[in-house]
């Protein structure tokens, strides 16, 4: 069995499917791939030797519609992930990572609505600005670089004007970081103080559901020559526990990059 997994280290597999159409349908184009990552030394988690070993499928479909709100230049999108996680004895599930629909309804505004990826700042890696939530397992044990990212419910409003730009998002449900647990990647637990895998006790809290914890990020920005200016504003909650509950905090951030 061991060998098997050596031998998945050295091969990855990429079959890309060729676009196909259906009168009336959007085309559908995806990719599977196989993954696997081998851990070097010994944790305190489900499995000793490794952290990642799945098949994924990822399809996605892009859509303008030629009558309904085609005036407003609208389009639909999707993508998801049928996954098979042998981490978890061939566990399947389905990873929904965007729904959205676009519309332009004037020539200097685009609206987006619906489960998606908000990101923004300048940095690689260095999230300062970009307030949103991430999904640091994927990131550690070798996912694809997409997957830092994860998606949100929610509306995005962008504005272009001659004197600055503007984006405007609404999140009515919040979403948290994904961060290590113990199961599949250990950490060090400064309550515990040490390492910590499957021993860990961590019960997160998330805010409830309710409609003042809807969280709100706005950014103004413009470029001057080679240089780019940006303001941003946020409302709403940190996306790491902190070991206290409703860690509300609001921020004001002035950004100038090159």
């Amino acid at each position: 069995m061991r060998g098997a997994f050596f031998f998945l280290a050295t091969f990855f597999l990429v079959g890309s499917l060729s676009a196909f159409t259906i009168d009336g349908l959007p085309a559908i184009h995806g990719f599977w791939e196989t993954d696997f990552s081998y851990k070097f030394k010994e944790g305190l988690t489900k499995h000793n030797h490794y952290n990642l070993l799945e098949q994924r499928l990822q399809l996605k479909a892009r859509y303008y519609p030629k009558e309904f709100l085609a005036d407003w230049n609208s389009e639909f999108f999707f993508r998801g992930d049928f996954v098979v996680d042998e981490y978890y004895g061939g566990k399947t599930e389905f990873s929904l990572r965007e729904l959205y629909t676009q519309v332009s309804p004037f020539s200097f505004m685009d609206v987006k609505i619906g489960r998606q990826i908000f990101t923004w700042g300048t940095g690689d890696y260095l999230f300062i600005n970009d307030v949103f939530p991430k999904d640091y397992v994927s990131f550690f044990i070798g996912r694809d670089d997409e997957y830092l990212k994860a998606p949100s419910d929610g509306v995005r409003l962008s504005v272009y004007t001659n004197f600055t730009n503007m984006d405007f998002v609404v999140i009515p449900v919040f979403e948290p970081n994904t961060i290590p647990t113990g199961d599949r990647l250990s950490f060090f637990d400064s309550f515990q103080g040490g390492i910590a895998g499957r021993n860990s006790d961590r019960y997160l809290i998330e805010p409830p559901h309710q409609f003042n914890n809807t969280e709100f990020a706005l950014r103004f920005y413009r470029t001057f020559g080679s240089y780019e200016g940006a303001l941003y504003v946020f409302r709403g909650f940190y996306k790491m526990p902190r070991g206290y509950p409703n860690a509300r905090i609001t921020g004001f951030k002035f950004a100038v990059a090159l």
